[in-house]
């Protein structure tokens, strides 16, 4: 190395190790932890509830935090999965987190996120709204209510007025953010599916993170996760999948043929108490799989060796 790069600057001793920086296969830009916001962990579904009461955040300045926190461990690439804290600020908040990576200096992929048929649980919302008190069922409607379709054209707009943007920065890659597949309806898959090829975009979504999803998946689609998913055109090589927790060993078999890549997050999975995901399989059947932290590390610190080991 150094006769082939004599003028190059040379850090570091014998005592040093230089490895490739690292990178963050799912993540969501949260640098407060839940602890600190007031949200123990929980099951995945009944823990979301207390994620959508979390106070709306700086988005600017907590994926700030979030970034140092990470290049601390030697993450120099992150792909961040993109919520809005507060409902109806995605363009907002979006451009906000993306400034952020650019003044850390990491390399981010940003998938945008979307969704238009959100559910309160995964059964019956008519039977829970009924049941509520009658200020308690609006509030909860007003969270069900479908996003107007003004909403999502203005989200297709964004998505290609940053990806235009992004072509003029090198460390910025603009991605489709399905939320999760049971948020959002089999047209919005499509559109999505549509754009990202014509667009040469990839695709990052949740996909079997909990057991109850996995179960509630097979009622409503009729068949497993990914073979819905392969249906409308969402897998394949430029798709990654956050979690995976409960891929059975057809759904693994289709993520080899596809192409489709795997985002483990081991950490988040014991807090969130959504099990062990079949990494091992995976690998063998020659899936692509990385490490995510998922804002939820095990110590809350985004601190990527730990979350390796």
């Amino acid at each position: 190395l150094r006769a082939r790069h004599p003028d190059a600057t040379v850090m570091g001793s014998a005592r040093h190790m230089v490895l490739p920086g690292l990178v963050n296969a799912h993540h969501h830009g949260r640098g407060l932890s839940g602890i600190q916001l007031g949200m123990p962990d929980d099951v995945l579904e009944r823990w979301l509830i207390d994620f959508w009461r979390m106070p709306p955040l700086d988005a600017y300045l907590d994926t700030l935090h979030a970034n140092l926190k990470m290049i601390r461990s030697g993450v120099t690439c992150v792909l961040h999965a993109g919520y809005a804290r507060e409902w109806g600020r995605n363009e907002a908040e979006t451009r906000a987190a993306l400034r952020a990576y650019k003044d850390a200096g990491l390399r981010v992929a940003y998938a945008i996120g979307v969704e238009d048929a959100v559910t309160l649980t995964l059964g019956d919302d008519r039977a829970l709204l009924a049941s509520l008190p009658a200020g308690l069922g609006a509030r909860a409607r007003d969270l069900l209510a479908p996003p107007a379709d003004a909403e999502i054209e203005r989200y297709f707009e964004l998505v290609a007025a940053l990806h235009e943007e992004a072509a003029e920065d090198g460390r910025t890659r603009i991605l489709h953010g399905p939320s999760w597949h049971l948020w959002c309806s089999a047209g919005l898959l499509d559109r999505v599916a549509a754009d990202a090829a014509r667009r040469g975009l990839g695709i990052h979504m949740h996909a079997l993170e909990s057991p109850l999803e996995r179960d509630y998946a097979r009622r409503t689609y009729g068949t497993d996760t990914l073979t819905y998913l392969e249906a409308h055109g969402i897998l394949g090589p430029r798709t990654a999948l956050a979690h995976g927790t409960w891929l059975s060993d057809p759904e693994i078999e289709l993520c080899a043929e596809t192409g489709t890549a795997v985002a483990h997050n081991p950490s988040s999975n014991l807090r969130l108490r959504n099990g062990i995901a079949p990494v091992a399989q995976m690998l063998a059947r020659g899936v692509a799989v990385g490490i995510g932290m998922d804002s939820w590390g095990l110590g809350s610190d985004d601190d990527m060796l730990a979350e390796m080991r």
